[in-house]
């Protein structure tokens, strides 16, 4: 029922990780240039965060589905679609992730990153 393909749960954490970092910057942006706001916190993280992360991980959850035993050679088609969809939903989330974070640490620390 389920084939577990690891490289995409590694990619899927790595991806949170980054998530947790991107997080982690953005409060310290704030507290350095003095916005931060505890109020507006969950508003962001409900917004912000949860969206991206659980539609990967279900993204992820549903090309970990092996679909053969239904339909034959069109799940199979259908499957590896789910794959090569996660893999390009996570490469462009991690691209739009060190974009963020590489102009949070030149915020923070007035470092140009290359």
């Amino acid at each position: 029922m389920f084939v577990l393909n690891l490289s995409l749960i590694y990619a899927l954490l790595c991806v949170l990780a980054l998530i947790c970092l991107n997080v982690i910057l953005g409060v310290a942006v704030s507290f350095k240039n003095g916005t931060f706001s505890l109020e507006k916190l969950p508003k962001f993280l409900q917004s912000e965060v949860l969206p991206y992360g659980l539609s990967l991980s279900g993204l992820v959850a549903a090309a970990q589905i092996d679909l053969s035993s239904l339909a034959g050679s069109v799940s199979t088609i259908a499957g590896s679609t789910l794959q090569v969809i996660a893999w390009t939903a996570i490469g462009a989330y991690v691209g739009k992730m060190v974009e963020e974070i590489a102009g949070k640490i030149v915020t923070l620390f007035g470092v140009a990153t290359v």
